[in-house]
């Protein structure tokens, strides 16, 4: 084949040189995608790994959801007075609460506030 049939050739042929062509583009289009879906996966790992902390970080790392005060008021567990153990009390509206407790101290002989 000499170079003066190429323009005679490429005519004859234009149906497999498009099915190559559009080969190596979607090739080419596939190799891209993967390579930002790769881009995309190393972001989110590297953002993850900035909210959870380095393994070398001082601080001790609370995830949601976790029991939040037994980690920042540790003591006994087995008192009853452990923080994290008395439960949360609703204030009620119109309450006099200072009455209630000079109340109760002369009937009870202490008083825990």
């Amino acid at each position: 084949m000499s170079w003066t049939s190429i323009p005679d050739w490429i005519p004859q042929r234009r149906d497999i040189l498009n099915w190559v062509l559009n080969a190596v583009v979607a090739f080419v289009v596939a190799a891209a995608l993967a390579r930002l879906g790769r881009l995309v996966y190393h972001l989110i790992q590297a953002r993850r790994q900035r909210q959870l902390g380095l393994p070398d970080n001082p601080f001790e790392v609370l995830k949601p959801g976790s029991n939040l005060l037994p980690a920042i008021m540790p003591g006994p567990d087995d008192s009853p007075l452990s923080d994290h153990r008395i439960p949360y009390v609703e204030r009620v509206p119109g309450g006099r609460v200072r009455r209630e407790m000079e109340d109760l101290l002369p009937e009870k002989r202490a008083l825990l506030v």
